[in-house]
């Protein structure tokens, strides 16, 4: 696995790469505003990285639930890529 994945968070969408091959360790985190911008063409993450930040932090675990991932995601808000 990658490590990518991907979280849905109200109107927004963090899209993470992961840093488990060299290869995606380039590779920025995005955001995107689902609602203003359906077709994801704009990064809010650049612009805002408190936002990005928030929605990262989303992302880590919440216990020791049966249904969260690896990546500590909670169906069906998130999909592990």
């Amino acid at each position: 696995a990658t490590g990518a994945f991907m979280l849905v968070t109200g109107r927004h969408k963090l899209l993470s790469y992961g840093r488990t091959y060299a290869r995606f360790a380039g590779w920025a985190d995005q955001v995107f505003d689902l609602v203003a911008d359906p077709n994801e063409l704009a990064d809010l993450a650049p612009s805002s990285p408190r936002l990005l930040a928030r929605r990262i932090s989303q992302q880590r675990p919440r216990g020791n639930d049966a249904r969260s991932d690896r990546s500590g995601c909670q169906p069906p808000s998130c999909c592990t890529t």
